[in-house]
């Protein structure tokens, strides 16, 4: 009896994973993750990270669909290179879609905008000889 019982389990637990771990599945998931988190996925769940037989893991195959579905232009500002990975491609696909904001001002006579994204000039300030350099944490 504990056999058939524990027979039972594994099939219900098989059932499941084929269920979650389907490629579909997991691509509907990458469109509500970031790829930070998509790596995190993968890193914590075997099934998901691992290396199949038929090619990539779901996490990469699921990143590749997702960046398949952008835009032309978008796909020609990111050619995928060997060496590298379908994530941290669809993680770039994610930066050049935000905002670039820039979050320190080094400099004088000059300060943000309505948003962090513009730059502007103080008003009435005089700027015979000065220069101003701008920083983002946006790291590629």
């Amino acid at each position: 009896m504990a056999r058939t019982r524990n027979a039972a389990k594994r099939q219900k637990l098989q059932k499941v994973e084929a269920a979650l771990f389907n490629p579909d599945v997991v691509f509907l998931l990458a469109a509500l993750l970031d790829a930070r988190d998509l790596c995190r996925a993968s890193l914590t769940c075997k099934a998901l990270g691992a290396k199949r037989d038929s090619g990539p893991s779901l996490v990469e195959e699921a990143a590749r669909r997702q960046f398949e579905c952008a835009s032309v232009w978008e796909r020609s500002c990111l050619p995928k290179r060997d060496d590298e990975g379908w994530v941290e491609l669809y993680r770039h696909l994610l930066m050049l879609r935000s905002k670039l904001t820039f979050d320190q001002l080094v400099g004088s006579n000059i300060e943000h905008g309505e948003e962090r994204s513009i730059i502007q000039s103080i008003p009435g300030q005089v700027q015979f000889s000065s220069s101003s350099a701008l920083c983002s944490n946006h790291v590629m």
